[in-house]
């Protein structure tokens, strides 16, 4: 990023006075803030340069900055970080956003060095599921979703994601239309349909990216959207169920047509699969007769046929 960043005590906006940098990168910084109109309260404040250009080029941007971070701050759901405001000062403008004291996935994963349970990965792609069909009700464009990636998921500390520093990409690269991203570079979990010759985008795409994530998340791989070089979750991960492999492989199937065709619906099987799985943990609806609950059963039976017995015993065949 052309420029240093903010020193400790900056104020922006007489009001937000930096306490320190949690991010610095080559297009944008976010620091940790104080809100000095809000005693006690914390915000991540994001610090993006406008860039070269005309006055004129620089101020449209300024302008559609402005026009989409207010659509931001209208965004209310548990799995996305508030937007609390948003400015320009100068050649840098500015959002100021709910802080989440966590760790992105991203940088959970490396930690790990290996993938997220399949429970762990199931609870998170029902909450995303939830989300992203908030967001399809709110008609968010397909360039909102280049964002979408472990590095803008931050886990808190409760095991729930927070989606941060989302849905900017379309001020700087513009608006795509019916889905075509391929002139964004990297877009970690995109549908093959949104780089096809004639794009499209809809439930299915989003469909898509919520599979890709989950293959992703269990697997520590990013799926290739070529089917010529796709690998099942089980090739990378032998202990993944049958029922959550087959949930990915549909929901990632090239063609839009197989997939699941709507949120709704792969919501449900994920449910399906993850109260099967704590079924299995819990040793319910074993067939061999050795879970817990059976165990009990069999012991307390035999103490009362036991307490039975003594006391015809004792009152009739003494």
């Amino acid at each position: 990023m052309a420029g240093s960043v903010l020193n400790p005590g900056s104020v922006l906006k007489s009001r937000y006075k930096i306490e320190k940098v949690i991010y610095e990168g080559s297009r944008v910084n976010i620091y940790y803030g104080i809100d000095m109109h809000m005693p006690g309260k914390f915000w991540a404040v994001r610090e993006m340069q406008i860039g070269a250009g005309s006055p004129a080029e620089r101020a449209s941007l300024t302008n559609k900055f402005l026009k989409e971070a207010a659509s931001l701050s209208l965004i209310s759901h548990p799995a996305a970080a508030k937007v609390i405001d948003f400015f320009s000062e100068g050649e840098y403008i500015y959002i100021v956003r709910e802080f989440i004291p966590g760790t992105d996935l991203s940088s959970l994963m490396e930690t790990r060095g290996e993938p997220f349970s399949e429970e762990q990965a199931v609870n998170w792609g029902l909450q995303l599921a939830d989300f992203f069909h908030y967001l399809s009700q709110k008609k968010f464009p397909p360039v909102f979703y280049k964002e979408f990636n472990m590095g803008n998921l931050l886990v808190n500390q409760k095991s729930e994601l927070k989606l941060t520093d989302f849905g900017l990409a379309r001020i700087f690269y513009g608006d795509t239309g019916l889905g075509n991203i391929a002139h964004l570079g990297a877009c970690e979990y995109a549908a093959p349909e949104q780089y096809a010759e004639h794009p499209s985008f809809d439930m299915r795409s989003l469909v898509y990216i919520l599979g890709a994530f989950l293959y992703h998340a269990v697997t520590n791989v990013i799926p290739s959207p070529d089917p010529r070089e796709f690998r099942s979750v089980k090739f990378y991960n032998p202990s993944i169920s049958p029922a959550l492999g087959g949930i990915i492989k549909k929901a990632i199937d090239p063609s839009p047509s197989r997939r699941y065709q709507s949120l709704n619906e792969m919501k449900r099987h994920l449910a399906s699969c993850l109260q099967a799985n704590k079924g299995k943990s819990r040793g319910e609806y074993s067939l061999d007769g050795g879970n817990a609950g059976n165990a009990i059963f069999v012991t307390l039976a035999a103490v009362l046929l036991c307490l039975i017995g003594f006391i015809a015993y004792y009152f009739f065949l003494r």
